[in-house]
């Protein structure tokens, strides 16, 4: 009976190995594992030290880069500054970089709602045309602390880069 016993087991795991082994292709497994093959791909493909995000680099309001600081883009190579600031705010009096041959673009942003606010929808759009040009690298991008423009700035760039 023992004998039996052990029988039937080895035949009713021959039968689950070949239906492990049969198993269908799912169609979204196959998308799946390509979507990660892709991410993989994507990170290893995306340069680093590219951009980079600060805060305000201007004299407005005690904000000084001093000579260090100066030198430090430099030797990072920054071409080109973004300034997400709102032009029409009133702790934008500059409306140029202060680093020595890097281009400035102000692609204004208020700090009401990113995504309904039109001059926000025209800022995005604006700092991702100049992210489009390669040529713009590397680039650095500010608001006035750093944090909630270029925090959501940098959020995109993460979805999107």
């Amino acid at each position: 009976e023992k004998a039996k016993a052990n029988q039937e087991l080895t035949t009713a795991l021959n039968n689950l190995f070949i239906i492990i082994e049969n198993y269908p292709d799912l169609k979204a497994n196959t998308n799946f594992i390509q979507l990660q093959d892709e991410l993989a791909g994507t990170e290893n493909r995306t340069a680093q030290n590219l951009i980079y995000r600060t805060a305000r680099l201007h004299d407005d309001y005690l904000v000084n880069v001093t000579a260090e600081g100066k030198e430090e883009f430099k030797r990072l190579g920054i071409k080109t500054e973004i300034d997400l600031r709102d032009p029409d705010h009133s702790d934008l009096k500059t409306l140029s970089s202060p680093l020595e041959g890097v281009d400035y673009y102000n692609c204004g942003m208020t700090s009401d709602d990113y995504f309904t606010t039109p001059v926000n929808i025209e800022g995005i759009k604006e700092a991702f045309l100049v992210m489009s040009d390669v040529n713009n690298y590397p680039l650095l991008f500010h608001c006035a602390i750093g944090t909630d423009r270029t925090g959501f700035i940098s959020f995109l760039i993460n979805c999107f880069f």
